[in-house]
């Protein structure tokens, strides 16, 4: 009786480890997958925003400023809007006018987004 016992303990051992062993191979596998499809959601994400911002580069190179309301001084020019740097900027005359305008040559028909 006892070697039946000791027989059917190991055959339950036995089972127990090669049951967790699939459950975490399987597990394993799902981890990895998923972790494949946040790369590529990153990688993906990365490729649209890197070529939003070579379009918008691509039309600012090509547009000329025509014309605006007015600036303070040429350190603040219109031209200032479509210099690429983040530390430029247009600013108007001091007048508490809220209407304030520049004109672009995009030089070609464009769609703006």
């Amino acid at each position: 009786f006892r070697l039946r016992y000791c027989h059917k303990t190991n055959l339950a051992i036995k089972l127990q480890t090669i049951s967790r062993g699939i459950k975490a191979r399987k597990l394993v596998r799902d981890l990895s997958v998923r972790f494949n499809m946040a790369l590529v959601m990153q990688s993906s994400f990365r490729c649209y925003k890197a070529r939003c911002a070579l379009e918008r580069q691509r039309i600012v190179n090509t547009c000329i400023v025509v014309g605006s309301s007015g600036s303070v001084d040429i350190s603040f020019d219109a031209s200032m809007t479509i210099d690429n740097r983040d530390n430029t900027f247009w600013c108007t005359n001091i007048g508490g006018s809220s209407n304030h305008w520049i004109l672009y040559d995009l030089q070609e028909v464009k769609t703006v987004r």
